[in-house]
Parts: structure tokens; C-alpha cells; sequence
């Protein structure tokens, strides 16, 4: 029982040597939602859809063996599958920050009825921010701090592919457009209350 307890203080010490690292500030204002937050988009063909903001979490990941403890901060919304009517919770976009091999950076994750951004594509802070800033009208509104970010995934070919993802620094996600023309905007945000 001795050397149990000895053997879980020594991994315990060693894990709490490995560095950390933090978002920063600047990194961290890149998500302008709240739990509660329900974005509403309409479709070119007039399809509507809704995505509720579920939970914005931080974690760390702590598996054994792991050389960076570095914030990872998602937030996970509820909205429909992209291939079928039920609706589903993921990641609507990540944060990560940076490690000793690599710098901090942003994945986003929307899906709507047919339509999906490829997952598990990573924008650096540094590149995304060195992107050409546009105005954009959208039904809910006008907005002169907005980014267009390409797919970068070899999955353009798809049915469901997004092409492109209009995103405000100040309100998220305004548009979408798909590779087979179709686009969706954003019509209404409904804040939740604090």
C-alpha cells in the first residue's frame, strides 16, 4: 500500500512539471458566443435550420506520456446531422493553443441540414489573421470584420461540402456557401439572457 501511494505521488508530481500553456486573451475573443446562444440560418432553396449553443468548455489533455498540457477551449452545439434529420451535439469550433512544436490554432466544425465543413482543420491565429477582412450583409445584419475561410479538406467533391465559411470576429458564423452553390445565412441570434 506504501509504494501504491508513493508511485501515485511520483506520476502526480511528474505530471504537475509538465509546462502549461494558455490561450491568450486576443485568442479567446475569437468566440463571441454563450451557453444558451441559438443561431438560426436560412438556405438559398429556403430551408431553415437552427444550431443552440450547449456548452463552451475548457479542457487539457491529460494522457500519460503527453509532452504539452496545453487549453483546448470547444464549443459544443446541438444541430442537425448533415446526412439525416436527427439532431446531433459536436464541436462547433476550437481553440487550441500553442504547444512547444506548434502554434496556437482554430478548428471550426458547423454542420446544418446537408451541409458540413470538413473536421480536423487546422487555421493558425497568425495565418487566419493575415487574411483580407470584408463587409458582409447577411438578413441579420451588416458586418465590416469578416473572413473567408476556405476548405482546405480533399473531401470538396461531397454532397454536403461547405466551400466556404463567412466568419465575424464580433458575431461568429454569418454564411456558408456549399460547393454545389447552395449558401445559408444567418437570420437571427438569439442571445440567452445572463
Amino acid at each position: 500500500m506504501k509504494n501504491t501511494s508513493a508511485f501515485i505521488l511520483l506520476i502526480l508530481s511528474l505530471i504537475a512539471c509538465i509546462p502549461r500553456t494558455y490561450l491568450s486573451d486576443e485568442e479567446k475573443n475569437w468566440l463571441p458566443y454563450n451557453e444558451g446562444d441559438i443561431l438560426i440560418f436560412k438556405s438559398s432553396s429556403q430551408k431553415i435550420d437552427s444550431i443552440l449553443i450547449e456548452e463552451i468548455r475548457d479542457d487539457f489533455p491529460d494522457y500519460l506520456g503527453s509532452d504539452d498540457f496545453y487549453q483546448i477551449r470547444s464549443v459544443i452545439a446541438n444541430h442537425h446531422h448533415f446526412k439525416d434529420p436527427r439532431k446531433v451535439s459536436t464541436y462547433l469550433i476550437k481553440l487550441v493553443a500553442y504547444t512547444e512544436d506548434r502554434g496556437s490554432y482554430i478548428e471550426f466544425g458547423i454542420e446544418t441540414r446537408n451541409a458540413q465543413f470538413i473536421e480536423k482543420q487546422q487555421f493558425s491565429f497568425t495565418s487566419i489573421q493575415e487574411q483580407p477582412v470584408v463587409e458582409l450583409t447577411v438578413p441579420y445584419g451588416s458586418f465590416n470584420d469578416v473572413l473567408l475561410i476556405g476548405n482546405k479538406s480533399d473531401y470538396s467533391s461531397t454532397q454536403t461540402a461547405i466551400d466556404v465559411i463567412y466568419w465575424s470576429r464580433s458575431h461568429g458564423y454569418l454564411r456558408f456557401d456549399k460547393y454545389d452553390g447552395t449558401s445559408w445565412e444567418l437570420i437571427d441570434m438569439v442571445e440567452k439572457k445572463p
